[in-house]
């Protein structure tokens, strides 16, 4: 049967639009996911929000023009939470964006369509961010898994101060899938930006703006590793919108104008040639971790071991990063 509440949507949700399309907000967590193309692994991530232990929420999730079953797939799942709002591709920033337009509860936690939610996930986020009304977005740990099996929890810091540090260093500090933030905070903000890929960093760090960060002690999401590596083009556009979203942020907090990114593309191209090859280096290494991670926790341990050991090699700055934190973590 296909879902209630199935929308659509035909023209563009711009920032200007959000604030004035969304309504008054009610209590309650509206769990937002964009989806492409993400069968067979779509159904567990479904399953893993309808099952939560917090039941009053409502699931938007804005079809991102797939082509394979997961459109047919949704509309199949017969549960008056669901909301499903078909579009053209445009990136998963844009259909955050619409999605956002839909909202209609006071907290909004993201979802990815390949991932997977503990069951007391948006149970747990709630309550942090009911007990601190100055945080803006709350997150938690979480763990890579695959075809065969899930690894130990990574920790992340969990202050605001060293969630921010973390981020304009270019390390992670928070998981976007597994975040939760105040609706009206994403509003503020205006949304997701324009550019097509990697919304994550540059939302974590307008967020600092309207209020704090922070993570949970807890591991409650799995993020799935996947045994393919990136393009170096695709890495390279990451960390280009990385960087990008760091510089920005850095000149809103010093009173500095910004720039696009075109202008800021311009001016990359000066830097030091030392600075070109580390990050160079950074992206083999980081290319390589995420292979491995997908073929450690698939059918490929052995191998995944390997290439671990090959990343660690490329930058054994991160390397040590993640030795420390979970030094940090067991401490304790």
């Amino acid at each position: 049967m296909p879902a209630s509440g199935t929308l659509s949507t035909s023209e563009p949700q711009t920032f200007a639009r959000i604030s004035e399309a969304s309504g008054p907000l009610r209590p309650g967590v509206s769990v937002q996911m964009a989806v492409f193309n993400a069968m067979p692994y779509l159904v567990d991530a479904v399953e893993s929000i309808l099952y939560q232990s917090y039941q009053d929420f409502e699931f938007i999730i804005v079809d991102d023009g797939s082509t394979d079953d997961s459109l047919a797939y949704l509309r199949s799942v017969n549960n008056a939470r669901i909301k499903i709002i078909p579009q053209t591709n445009r990136g998963t920033a844009a259909a955050g964006n619409v999605g956002l337009a839909h909202c209609t509860r006071q907290y909004l936690a993201r979802m990815d369509a390949d991932d997977w939610s503990d069951p007391s996930r948006l149970e747990r986020l709630a309550d942090a961010l009911d007990a601190n009304p100055d945080v803006s977005m709350v997150g938690s740990s979480f763990a890579y898994f695959g075809d065969r099996t899930a690894g130990r929890p990574v920790p992340m810091p969990q202050d605001h101060d060293s969630i921010y540090r973390a981020l304009l260093r270019g390390d992670h500090g928070m998981v976007h899938g597994a975040s939760m933030m105040r609706t009206e905070c994403m509003r503020a903000v205006g949304g997701y930006w324009e550019h097509r890929f990697f919304e994550d960093w540059d939302l974590f760090l307008r967020m600092a703006e309207v209020g704090k960060l922070m993570n949970v002690p807890h591991s409650l999401y799995l993020y799935r590793a996947h045994d393919t590596s990136l393009s170096s083009r695709r890495l390279e556009e990451m960390r280009l919108h990385y960087d990008y979203a760091i510089d920005q942020a850095k000149r809103r907090r010093e009173g500095i104008p910004t720039c696009d990114l075109a202008e800021f593309q311009s001016q990359r191209k000066n830097r030091p040639m030392t600075k070109s090859i580390g990050e160079r280096l950074d992206n083999i290494a980081l290319a390589n971790y995420r292979r491995a991670m997908g073929e450690t926790y698939g059918h490929r341990p052995l191998r995944g071991r390997m290439r671990l050991l090959s990343a660690s090699l490329w930058n054994p700055r991160r390397t040590l990063n993640r030795i420390g934190r979970r030094f940090r973590s067991r401490i304790d």
